[in-house]
């Protein structure tokens, strides 16, 4: 569905800089819509905590880079733009995701991990020599939904309540392969990312 020079624009733009690492590492984030997911690798970038070679996976980051998501953006609207190509950026995504494993380089999960499919990437990626590095970014529904309803496109409420139960159900599976699991407080925007007790 997308098209192929998309494609290839797209390719080139998240994976031009990703190199074949000796001892690759996964860096991955999980948790709730609205939980600081992207702002917390963004932070760590910043900081250099974050390799910049790394693929960053994550479909939302994808899509507003989609020049066919931005046309249909200008037509209809971010909200049904999204409903559209959501899908299809998902596949393209997680396609890159499987080249850059074939390659060993380093991967940045910016996503909340709530899908089996991530968990499945996890283990595929630890049996080929991955380090494994995860952060479990909790946050309160309640503030959870304030931060969405100030995106662009939106989540709904059930579909977040969704993604929280299957996350509790996924969290022990992450916690036994991870080689580091860490899990941080997010709800207090005066505190952000601290360490839970």
């Amino acid at each position: 569905m997308i098209p192929q020079p998309s494609i290839d624009y797209i390719n080139d733009l998240f994976l031009s800089r990703v190199m074949g690492q000796d001892k690759p590492h996964i860096y991955a984030t999980c948790g709730i819509p609205g939980a600081g997911k992207s702002h917390f690798v963004d932070m760590k970038l910043a900081r250099g905590d974050f390799p910049n070679d790394a693929y960053i996976l994550n479909p939302d980051r994808v899509m507003v880079e989609l020049p066919d998501y931005k046309n249909d953006v200008d037509k209809f609207g971010a909200q049904s733009a999204y409903q559209k190509w959501e899908l299809p950026v998902r596949e393209l995504a997680y396609d890159m995701a499987d080249q850059v494993l074939q390659m060993r380089g380093n991967i940045i999960k910016d996503m909340g991990c709530a899908n089996p499919l991530s968990l499945d990437l996890i283990k595929c990626a630890k049996n080929n020599g991955y380090k494994i590095s995860m952060f479990y970014i909790q946050c309160d529904t309640d503030e959870a939904f304030r931060r969405i309803d100030q995106r662009e496109f939106k989540i709904s409420k059930d579909e977040v309540i969704n993604r929280l139960h299957s996350l509790e159900t996924l969290i022990p599976h992450y916690q036994s392969i991870a080689d580091e699991f860490i899990t941080l407080q997010n709800s207090d925007i005066s505190a952000p990312y601290q360490i839970a007790a």
